[in-house]
C-alpha cells in the first residue's frame, strides 16, 4: 500500500524551507506548544484537499510578509505519484509534473482524517461546522461530489446578487434556481446517503467509548429533496429571501443533529460526553474511508495532540484504529508516547526545524 512518503514546504506558516521524510505506520512529532507542529498537519491536510483545518482564508498561509507559498509531497508504493501546490496571486497545481486545472483532479491522491483539540466544536458548534465535517469527507469518496459543491456556491452567490439588486431580471432568477436545484439534489442525496452509513459506524464507536446508550447523527435538511421540489422552493422563497437579502433553502442552511439516549448532545451534553463523540465521529470517518476507498489509495490520519485526553480503554481503542490505516502523523509535546505508539520515526520540532531522533 502506498504512503505519503516525503513533504516539502516552502513559505507556507512559520517554515521558510521544510523538507521531510515521512514512514509508513506511525510517525511522532515532537515539540513544544507554538513549535510547529500543526503547522505540518496542516500542510498534509492541504495537500490533500486544498482546505486547511484551521482558516478558510489560503492567503494566511503564507510565511509573514511573503507573496506566496508552495507545498508538495510524493506517495510512494506501486505507483509513485508527485504532488504540488503553488499559491501566489492564482493557484497553480501540479500532478506527476503535468499542470491540473481542476481542483476536482488534483485532490485526494491519499485520503486523510485529523483529530484535533478543537473537534468538539463538531458536536457543540454552528451548523458550518458540522456541513464542512460532511463535505470533507464526501469530496474523499465522491470525485463528482466537489464539482456539485462548486456550482452550487457559484449559482447561489449570483442568485444573492439578484435579491438585493432593486430591478432584478427575473429570466436570471429561473435559470440559476435551475442550476443551484440540480446540484443541490445531488449534494442532499450524497448527505444523507453518507451520514446513514456513518450511523453503524458511530453508534459502534460510541459505544465504545462512551457505553451502551445510544447515539445518533440526524441529517436535518430542506424537505424538498428533488430537483423539481427544491426548484419550486427556491422560486416561492424569492419575496422573503428579497427582504433577508440572501438565499434561505438549500443544502447550505442543513445540518447534523448530534444525539445520545434521545437527547442534544449539543444542549444536553457533559464535556466528557461531547469530547468522546467528537472522537467517535472522527474514528467513524476513518472507518468509512477504510471501507469505501479505492485500491491503492492510502488513508492518513493527521493526530494533534488529542490523546491525552483519552483514559486507558479509549487509547487502547485509538491505537488499535491506527494499526488500520496506512499512516498517521501524531502531534505530541513530549516523547512519553513513543513507548505507547512505537512510532517509525520520531522527530522532534523546534521553531520552524525539524530533526529525526529516533527511527
Amino acid at each position: 500500500m502506498a504512503n505519503l512518503a516525503r513533504l516539502r514546504l516552502g513559505d507556507f506558516r512559520v517554515y521558510e524551507s521544510l523538507r521531510l521524510d515521512l514512514a509508513p505506520g506511525i510517525n511522532l512529532l515532537v515539540g513544544d506548544n507554538g513549535a510547529g507542529k500543526t503547522t505540518i498537519l496542516e500542510a498534509i491536510h492541504f495537500l490533500c484537499l486544498l482546505r486547511s483545518f484551521r482558516t478558510r482564508q489560503t492567503q494566511q498561509l503564507k510565511r509573514w510578509e511573503q507573496s506566496e507559498f508552495v507545498v508538495s509531497g510524493q506517495l510512494a508504493g506501486q505507483k509513485e505519484t508527485k504532488m504540488g501546490v503553488r499559491l501566489a496571486e492564482r493557484r497553480e497545481l501540479r500532478l506527476n509534473g503535468e499542470a491540473v486545472s481542476r481542483a476536482s483532479e488534483f485532490i485526494c491522491q491519499y485520503h486523510c482524517v485529523p483529530f484535533l483539540p478543537s473537534d468538539q466544536e463538531l458536536i457543540r458548534g454552528p451548523g458550518s461546522v458540522r456541513r464542512r465535517f460532511l463535505d470533507v469527507q464526501l469530496c474523499q469518496l465522491r470525485p463528482s461530489y466537489l464539482q456539485a459543491l462548486s456550482i452550487y456556491g457559484q449559482a447561489m452567490k449570483q442568485r444573492n446578487v439578484l435579491l438585493r439588486s432593486s430591478q432584478p431580471d427575473v429570466r436570471l432568477f429561473a435559470a440559476y434556481e435551475k442550476q443551484m436545484a440540480r446540484e443541490a439534489a445531488e449534494i442532499l442525496a450524497a448527505r444523507r446517503a453518507y451520514v446513514a452509513e456513518l450511523q453503524g459506524y458511530l453508534s459502534a464507536r460510541a459505544e465504545q467509548i462512551l457505553g451502551n446508550e445510544a447515539t445518533r447523527a440526524v441529517y436535518r435538511g430542506c424537505k424538498a429533496d428533488s430537483e423539481d421540489a427544491l426548484r419550486r422552493a427556491l422560486a416561492d422563497g424569492r419575496s422573503r429571501d428579497m427582504v433577508r437579502g440572501f438565499t434561505q433553502t438549500g443544502p447550505h442552511r442543513d445540518d447534523i443533529i448530534m444525539t445520545r439516549g434521545g437527547r442534544s448532545l449539543a444542549n444536553f451534553g457533559s464535556e466528557g460526553q461531547c469530547r468522546g463523540t467528537a472522537v467517535a465521529l472522527r474514528m467513524a470517518a476513518t472507518d468509512c474511508l477504510l471501507a469505501q476507498r479505492q485500491e491503492q489509495i492510502p488513508v492518513v490520519l493527521l493526530i494533534d495532540d488529542v490523546t491525552g485526553d483519552l483514559d486507558g480503554t479509549r487509547k487502547a481503542l485509538f491505537l488499535d484504529l491506527l494499526s488500520e490505516v496506512d499512516q498517521a502523523v501524531v502531534a505530541a509535546t513530549d516523547c512519553a508516547l513513543v513507548e505507547q505508539l512505537r512510532p517509525r520515526v520520531v522527530m522532534r520540532v523546534s521553531n520552524g526545524t525539524v530533526s529525526t531522533i529516533d527511527g
